[in-house]
C-alpha cells in the first residue's frame, strides 16, 4: 500500500457553532474561541477552494469483516503483538504482559509491573503499561522493550515516562525475568495525558517510541514551551517519535543515537528525535510489505483526528495545525507534512492507529490500511468504530467505516482501545465495555473473513439474538466528558 503524502478529502463539515460546542478531554481546557473561529474558517475556505462536498458521516465501505473472540476476563487491553512464533502478547494497561497461545490466556503474566506504575485512576487515566516490543533477534538474545508510566518528576509535574529492556527467563519462555530490566530512557511529563507510548522495530533494527506533547490541552502550561508548544520544540522529547539505537551505547546514554537521525551530533536538539510535531501519537505501525512505511494516528483536541505517514525529519504541524486546520494562527502555516486522512468529531474521539493488512485469511483487505477510533462521541456511551482507508484517486484516501458481521452491526458497545498484529499478519482488536483501567470486561478480538456460505447459516445461529460475537456484559457506561 504505497501511499503518497497529500491532503486527504474527507466527508466531514464544519462550523462555528459546533465547533464552539465541543468539550475537551477529562483534563483538558476549552480551546479559545478564536481558534474555533479560525479553524472553521480555514476548513470552509479549503472546501471552497477544493470544490469537493461535504457531510457529517464517515460513509459505509464495501469491505465486510467477522470477529472472533480469542480471549476474555483482561482488564484494559491497548496492545498486542508478537515474538517472531504463534504467541500473542498483549498489553493491559495495569502493567501485565499477557500470553496467549493454542491453550488460551494463559492465567500467569509474562511479566507484572504493577508494582512500578503511577496509581491509575480507574474511571479515566491515559497511564499505565503502554508499549511493548519485541528485539529483532528475541530468539537468539530474549530482549524486549516496555513503555511504562512510574512516580517521580520535577516538582508539580506529573511522572515520568520510562522506557527500558528486559530480558525473557532462561528457565522458561512464558516468564520474563523481572529482575533483568535495564532503563535506556525517562521523558519527565508535565500533565497526566498524551502519553503517546508505542513502541516498535523498524525495518532499520532501531527502535521507534511515540512520545505525546505533555498533556494538558493546547500544548500549553507547565512543562510547555510557551511559545511554540512542545510540538514545535525540538530541544524536548515530548511531541516526536524518536528512533534509537538499543545494540550500542554512547557515553551518558544507555543507547546510541543513529547517524542519520536529523539532529545527530546537535549540542541544541535532542538527537533522538524522528520526526516532530505531534500532539499523542498512541499508535504507530511499519507495513511489512510495499516500503516498510510508518503509519501513524495522532489524536486531536477538539476537531480532527489524523493519520499521517511519518518520514525522517517530517514536520507534523501540531500545535501550528490540528490535521489540515489552522489550530494557533500564531505561529506559521507552512512548512508542514498534512495527514494522509482525517475525520472530525463527533465521527469520533480518539484515532487508534493500526496496520496495513498482509494477512491470508481475508484476501479482499491485502493492502489495506486498518484502523478505528476509540468511540464515537459522546463517550459516556462506549462506540468504538472500525475503519479503513478506500483511495479515490492516486495518492488521495477516503476513510470508511468497515461492515461487520452478516448483519452489520458495528463493533457494539466497546470502546476500541488497540489493534495488534500477529506473526502471519493476522490482525487484532482490543476492546472493553469500560472506558478506564479498570473491571474484566477486556477482550481480544481476531477480524475474520466472511463465511463460506455453508458455514454462514451456522454462524448465524450462533450469533442468534445475542448480535455480534459474545457481545461484551452490557452495563452502565461511566460518565466522561471529553
Amino acid at each position: 500500500m504505497e501511499m503518497r503524502r497529500s491532503r486527504f478529502l474527507i466527508s466531514a463539515c464544519w462550523c462555528a457553532t459546533s465547533a464552539a460546542s465541543a468539550t475537551t478531554n477529562a483534563h483538558s481546557k476549552e480551546v479559545p474561541q478564536m481558534l474555533y473561529k479560525k479553524a472553521s474558517l480555514v476548513f470552509a475556505l479549503s472546501v471552497l477552494t477544493l470544490g469537493h462536498t461535504f457531510s457529517w458521516a464517515i460513509p459505509k465501505g464495501d469491505k465486510r469483516v467477522f470477529i472472533t473472540p480469542i480471549a476474555s476476563g483482561l482488564v484494559s487491553p491497548v496492545g498486542l503483538t508478537h515474538a517472531g512464533d504463534d504467541r500473542l502478547f498483549v498489553v493491559d494497561q495495569v502493567g501485565q504482559i499477557r500470553i496467549i497461545d493454542h491453550t488460551g490466556l494463559r492465567p500467569a503474566p509474562f511479566l507484572d509491573l504493577s508494582s512500578k506504575l503511577v496509581t491509575l485512576r480507574p474511571r479515566y487515566d491515559e497511564r499505565g503499561l503502554l508499549g511493548l516490543a519485541f528485539h529483532p533477534n528475541f530468539a537468539q538474545n530474549g530482549k524486549f522493550y516496555v513503555y511504562y508510566s512510574a512516580p517521580g518528576a520535577p516538582a508539580d509535574w506529573n511522572h515520568h515516562s520510562v522506557i527500558s529492556e528486559f530480558r525473557v527467563s532462561s528457565s522458561d519462555p512464558n516468564m520474563a525475568d523481572p529482575d533483568s530490566e535495564r532503563i535506556l530512557l525517562t521523558i519527565d511529563q508535565p500533565q497526566s495525558n498524551h502519553n503517546g507510548g508505542h513502541l516498535a522495530f523498524g525495518p532499520d533494527g532501531y527502535l521507534y517510541i511515540s512520545s505525546g506533547d505533555g498533556g494538558g490541552a493546547n500544548d500549553e502550561g507547565i512543562g510547555h514551551n510557551p511559545q511554540i508548544g512542545n510540538g514545535q520544540d525540538t530541544t524536548t522529547l515530548l511531541g516526536k517519535v524518536l528512533r534509537i539505537d538499543v545494540d550500542n551505547q554512547e557515553p551518558g546514554r544507555q543507547y546510541a543515537i543513529p547517524s542519520d537521525n536529523p539532529f545527530h551530533g546537535s549540542t541544541t536538539d535532542r538527537p533522538e528525535i524522528y520526526a516532530w510535531g505531534f500532539r499523542n501519537p498512541y499508535s504507530f505501525s511499519f507495513d511489512r510489505g510495499g516500503t516498510h512505511q510508518l503509519f501513524l494516528g495522532d489524536v486531536g483536541q477538539n476537531l480532527v483526528e489524523e493519520v499521517d505517514i511519518v518520514v525522517k525529519g517530517g514536520n507534523y504541524g501540531w500545535k501550528a495545525k490540528e490535521g489540515t486546520l489552522t489550530f494557533d494562527p500564531n505561529l506559521p502555516q507552512t512548512g508542514y507534512i498534512d495527514p494522509i486522512a482525517e475525520y472530525y468529531h463527533p465521527e469520533g474521539s480518539a484515532v487508534i492507529g493500526g496496520f496495513v493488512y498482509r494477512g491470508s485469511d481475508i484476501p479482499n483487505l491485502v493492502g489495506t490500511y486498518v484502523f478505528g477510533d476509540l468511540s464515537k462521541l459522546p463517550l459516556s456511551t462506549a462506540a468504538g468504530r472500525l475503519f479503513y482507508l478506500r483511495e479515490v484517486a492516486p495518492g488521495q484516501f477516503e476513510v470508511v467505516e468497515f461492515q461487520i458481521g452478516p448483519n452489520d452491526e458495528g463493533l457494539g458497545q466497546v470502546y476500541l482501545k488497540g489493534i495488534g498484529e500477529d506473526v502471519r499478519g493476522e490482525l487484532y482488536l482490543l476492546v472493553s465495555s469500560v472506558l478506564g483501567p479498570s473491571g474484566s470486561e477486556g477482550a481480544v478480538w481476531r477480524l475474520s473473513p466472511v463465511p463460506e456460505p455453508g458455514t454462514l447459516n451456522a454462524v448465524l445461529t450462533l450469533l442468534g439474538a445475542g448480535g455480534l460475537v459474545a457481545r461484551q456484559r452490557r452495563r452502565k457506561p461511566h460518565r466522561y466528558k471529553r
